[in-house]
């Protein structure tokens, strides 16, 4: 929403490439027997040449939709509806089914229907599900800034408020990731590794757990930026910690329901995981600090890892995940683009 607020030109854009101003950097288990893991191989190309005028995307051009990888029991995508349930929309493509948009702007702009101020400071996203608005932000100073989360309707009246835990008071004051809703229920995770699940309807708290705490983490130097995914009856999520990499908790109670061993001394690394199935294997992406992490949805088996290393150890980035390929990219002059093959062997 628009703020009154000063704008700091090199704010940090959260899961994505966040930019600090001391530094050149930013914001932003159950085992199974004899399973051989899948393989991942480096693929090296010659450079691509690049046309000096690059021919237009046109629909028949576009690749065929990503199958939906976001399980949720919220109202299905139609075009035209707002839903957008969590952090890069309810497929995790980051591609909208709206319609209809204008190619052009009148003078002025577009009309302005509705300004609501008044919600903290923060770098996270909106949520939008079932007519409602969902956002986070900072307020209060010091040891009393918390993490709030906003519940507003569809012309910007305020619902219902709730707290989410202390707020983060460092490098870039203010939220990171984005909530996630899930019928009728809310997840948000703040930046020092608090994740609450809240009931949609009033706000209440259902149940809370710190991973970072409970796992032996620590929030990288510009906070907790991820947010949570949620895979059938589990939310997922890096805390990169010593005692686990990836978690998936039960969605309903906060209970552990796998946890994948943990890689080495990497911290989180700002990015959202991917999940995928490939080859009748359900799998989590996620990236650490210092590499990228594949692990069995179902179990948590750590199926495989790959040196990603950048400046600051800022892999801000999702992975993508297409027709047998992973893509992963950060920024900083350092590791910049990999394509991996993924191969699933036996079981």
């Amino acid at each position: 929403e628009p703020s009154d607020d000063p704008v700091i030109e090199e704010a940090p854009v959260v899961d994505d490439d966040p930019v600090v101003d001391d530094d050149p950097a930013p914001l932003a288990t159950p085992e199974i027997e004899d399973a051989p893991e899948p393989t991942v191989e480096e693929q090296v190309t010659d450079p691509v040449e690049v046309p000096e005028e690059a021919p237009e995307n046109t629909p028949s051009s576009d690749p065929d939709p990503v199958e939906p990888i976001q399980e949720t029991t919220a109202t299905p995508v139609e075009p035209n509806v707002a839903y957008w349930p969590c952090f890069h929309g309810p497929y995790g493509t980051n591609v909208s089914t709206d319609s209809g948009l204008l190619t052009e702007w009148p003078e002025g702009g577009p009309e302005l229907l509705w300004r609501a101020d008044g919600f903290g400071h923060g770098y996270s996203g909106v949520a939008i599900a079932d007519g409602r608005i969902y956002l986070t932000g900072n307020e209060g100073e010091g040891d009393a800034a918390q993490e709030i989360i906003y519940c507003l309707d569809m012309d910007g009246e305020t619902i219902w408020t709730t707290p989410n835990g202390s707020g983060w008071t460092g490098d870039f004051p203010g939220t990171r990731s984005t909530p996630t809703i899930d019928g009728d229920r809310i997840y948000a995770y703040s930046p020092t590794g608090r994740i609450g699940c809240f009931n949609v309807e009033d706000g209440e708290e259902i149940w809370n757990v710190n991973v970072l705490e409970q796992y032996e983490g620590e929030p990288p130097k510009w906070a907790q930026a991820e947010s949570v995914k949620i895979y059938e009856d589990r939310v997922i999520c890096s805390p990169c910690g010593a005692k686990a990499s990836v978690v998936a908790l039960n969605k309903m109670t906060g209970e552990e329901i796998w946890a994948t061993p943990s890689v080495g001394e990497a911290k989180p690394g700002y990015s959202t995981p991917t999940i995928f199935e490939w080859d009748n294997l359900w799998i989590v992406l996620t990236m650490s600090g210092k590499e990228l992490i594949g692990a069995n949805a179902i179990t948590g088996e750590l199926l495989f890892t790959h040196p990603h290393e950048t400046k600051y150890d800022i892999n801000a980035t999702d992975p993508i995940f297409f027709d047998g390929r992973i893509f992963i990219t950060s920024g900083y002059g350092t590791t910049g683009s990999v394509a991996l093959d993924l191969t699933v062997e036996g079981n």
